[in-house]
């Protein structure tokens, strides 16, 4: 799945004025630059582990996809017909009618509590 978004470059960031150009500012730009490889460095880290665990769940997932397409496809080849169905339902339907139509008998003890 695409983002809707473009993705972009990722900028530096600017400053409002320019810093006079001297040997600290030089020292501050090289610490800048190594921070930002750094963060992107452990960016990219996290994004491969993401990667992996993403891959492994992948890999999971279609064997598990494999294996209940070939349950579903032993159940319909071992299903001899089904005719069976509708007669199993229509006597557990008369179990009921019959258990309806005979309701045990209530056999209540009343135990009170006081508090």
């Amino acid at each position: 799945m695409r983002s809707p978004f473009p993705r972009k470059t990722i900028r530096p960031k600017l400053t409002a004025m320019p810093r006079q150009q001297s040997e600290a500012t030089a020292y501050l730009r090289v610490y800048q630059l190594v921070v930002e490889k750094q963060r992107l460095q452990q960016e990219l880290q996290t994004i491969e582990s993401r990667r992996q665990q993403i891959c492994q769940r992948l890999d999971v997932l279609d064997k598990d996809i494999a294996e209940a397409e070939d349950v579903a496809r032993q159940l319909r080849t071992n299903t001899p017909s089904n005719q069976q169905t509708p007669a199993l339902a229509e006597g557990a339907r008369s179990q009921l009618q019959k258990d309806a139509a005979n309701p045990p008998e209530n056999n209540f003890e009343t135990v009170v509590l006081e508090y």
